[in-house]
């Protein structure tokens, strides 16, 4: 049966490849042996001062770099002085001075604590910056301490208000099993708010699902490295379970990189958090394979004591090689086979050198790193130099991949639809209107928040009820830092039809569900051009169906499905459409991620 309407709205559709906020060849470039930019800790690149002071570090150097991109602030680990700096971001001159000190009293203290307390740090090593609170590992008292929103901290040494790897604050607790860590190094977050951790003594990595939501000395969800909780195991030769030191780890959408020190190589874990306790990695760079641990002689495909690994949001990995004294970097890492060779090298003049020095061309033990993709920055903890370089790239990458851009009027205003195909630090988008006219007076019609960094596809829809007869628009994307960018714009030309009808849709579409995150409700729509049969079910991410929230025979249209998620848990579900013609056989399919936060 064909649904038929008195009249039809005019559609005006536009679709935009690239526009605007991406180029194809945007990648960050880089030279190999380059020269830094700026130095953080010395007031020149020739100089390699020591000591304990706003603007001088310690005899270890720092391990360390997190920033905060929405609050403009960067944090250094001083472990040696028992500290981390937070210091005004981003980077703009040489020697620039700490504003703030956490663990120690004053700038220029490094009181060695007798009693572990929630505003003391015992060899502060790695870094991360999570909704505005500061996360730092705190090594040699075995414990990961959380700083709520330290980039408004206005005195020093203030109070962590939360621990993991000890059951308080003022209790030190170092140890072996699923509430304890042993000498961790390095951290980070995945995009769903689970924190991973290198506990490195232990030789493993441990996960803390929804990091926020734990209490004091809370067990952790997971172990990679080793097959329990009860082991430490180093096995010789390695294989794809097994690690030995792991100093770093970092994510690049669902995949885990493991910086494996002691084994001299890094490695992949993809869907990480989709696999059990124990399971084995996926890829291995730095060795040929998952048996080898060699340390030879500097090339493009060994690395010899990884300490640090961090990633672009395009498929780019840098990597920390400590005892070679550079960072490896790694285009499309993912997509390398085991042993891979590295594209560039920083602080060497080419792959087979291996070098130190004193200079904005050399490093002597990289051990910390970050990124700050939208500005094209690269930060390197020169632990030998006891300084941290900001290395700038030639060209860096524009934050949006948007890979189409559409409007169209309907019976309740103007409905906008994109897609993005890749995303880096990305908050969202402001989307403005204008009165379709030659000069252009842009006002806010309202936001939709963003994914961050993500490598994946992600539609989003909205609707302006407050249109005018005759509007423009246009998308302002807002990065994390503040930084913003414009689409092309979009003219619509609204038309009212008959009462009470709606338009029918020019393609099958489903939707990303708003909002999202969600909780406990989200919506979702999707558009049939042609009626069918239509099942909407939602699914968990081991396959198992939750819900269905649409079922049956549908005429042309376009519809609206809400889901209440109050009684499920925390966690990303995906929701899939199919669509089944009036004659039989599925004329369309597709899943979205939905991420219920709670």
């Amino acid at each position: 049966m064909t649904h038929r309407f008195a009249s039809v709205f005019v559609l005006c559709l536009l679709s935009l490849v690239l526009v605007g906020m991406y180029t194809p060849d945007s990648y960050a470039q880089w030279a190999n042996g380059q020269a830094a930019e700026f130095v953080v800790g010395q007031t020149n690149f020739d100089s390699a001062l020591y000591g304990v002071s706003s603007t001088l570090l310690g005899t270890l150097g720092s391990h360390a770099v997190a920033i905060d991109f929405v609050n403009h602030k960067m944090y250094l680990s001083d472990p040696i002085n028992f500290r981390v700096l937070r210091f005004p971001y981003p980077v703009t001159s040489n020697g620039v001075a700490a504003d703030l000190v956490f663990g120690q009293a004053d700038l220029n203290s490094n009181v060695e604590p007798g009693q572990a307390s929630a505003s003391t740090l015992n060899r502060a090593w790695g870094l991360a910056v999570h909704n505005g609170d500061l996360w730092v590992v705190d090594r040699a008292d075995g414990r990961i301490l959380r700083y709520p929103h330290a980039w408004s901290d206005a005195s020093n040494a203030p109070a962590a208000n939360l621990v993991l790897g000890a059951p308080d604050l003022g209790t030190v607790n170092p140890g072996k099993s699923q509430t304890q860590l042993l000498q961790p190094r390095g951290m980070c977050f995945d995009a769903l708010g689970n924190l991973w951790v290198a506990d490195a003594n232990n030789n493993r990595v441990l996960e803390f699902a929804n990091a926020d939501s734990k209490s004091n000395g809370a067990p952790a969800d997971k172990v990679l490295g080793q097959s329990s909780y009860t082991r430490s195991d180093t096995l010789a030769p390695p294989t794809s379970s097994s690690m030995f030191i792991p100093y770093g780890v970092c994510f690049d959408g669902s995949t885990l990189w493991v910086a494996d020190g002691e084994n001299n190589r890094v490695l992949r874990f993809a869907n990480a958090g989709s696999k059990a306790s124990g399971g084995a990695a996926d890829g291995v760079l730095g060795q040929a394979n998952f048996t080898s641990s060699a340390n030879p002689n500097p090339t493009s495909m060994t690395l010899n004591i990884p300490t640090a690994v961090v990633t672009d949001g395009t498929g780019g990995l840098y990597v920390c090689d400590y005892q070679n004294h550079r960072v490896l970097i790694y285009r499309n890492a993912s997509t390398k086979v085991n042993g891979g060779s590295a594209d560039f090298v920083l602080g060497q003049v080419d792959f087979t050198t291996n070098s130190r020095g004193t200079n904005e061309f050399t490093m002597v033990y990289p051990n910390g790193i970050g990124i700050d993709v939208a500005l094209g920055k690269l930060l390197v903890c020169d632990e030998g130099n006891y300084r941290v370089l900001q290395y700038s790239a030639s060209n860096h990458p524009l934050p949006i991949q948007l890979s189409s851009f559409a409007a169209s009027a309907s019976g309740d205003g103007v409905r906008l639809t994109w897609t993005t195909m890749s995303e880096v630090n990305n908050y969202g988008f402001e989307v403005q209107r204008s009165p379709a006219s030659a000069v252009k007076q842009w006002t806010k019609a309202g936001f939709v928040p963003g994914y961050g960094t993500s490598t994946t596809a992600h539609s989003y829809s909205f609707v302006d009820t407050s249109a005018g007869v005759s509007s423009s628009y246009r998308l302002k994307q807002i990065d994390l830092n503040g930084e913003s960018r414009f689409s092309d714009p979009v003219d619509v030309n609204s038309v009212a039809g008959a009462a009470g009808e709606k338009p029918v849709p020019e393609a099958f579409l489903l939707t990303q569900n708003y909002p999202n995150p969600f909780n406990p409700s989200t919506q979702i729509e999707y558009d049939l051009p042609k009626a069918g049969q239509v099942s909407l079910v939602v699914y968990d991410i081991l396959g198992r169906e939750v819900t269905t929230l649409a079922s049956g025979y549908h005429e042309a249209g376009r519809y609206t499905a809400r889901w209440d998620a109050g009684v499920q848990a925390s966690g990303v579900y995906i929701a899939r459409v199919k669509i089944s013609g009036e004659a039989g056989g599925t004329v369309f399919t597709k899943n979205i991620k939905l991420l219920l936060t709670k």
